[in-house]
């Protein structure tokens, strides 16, 4: 395809090229990273404790939901 040959052509004019192409295996390590760090924080705190004049829509099975009362 002439749109990729031209696509070669000027990322290989562009000073230290390589480092500026963003390839599958760099955002598959970054997923990866990321799948971690979620699975990390979700055994760290968890049952969580939360503390609010409402009950939270997006709580957590096993979630502790302490409701406060508003001061008047």
């Amino acid at each position: 395809n002439n749109n990729f040959a031209l696509a070669s052509q000027i990322v290989t004019q562009m000073p230290n090229y390589d480092k500026k192409i963003i390839q599958s295996n760099y955002l598959n390590d970054i997923n990866d990273t990321l799948i971690a760090v979620q699975k990390y924080f979700a055994a760290r705190y968890s049952p969580a404790y939360i503390v609010s004049i409402t009950e939270p829509t997006a709580q957590e099975n096993g979630d502790f939901w302490f409701q406060v009362q508003a001061e008047a």
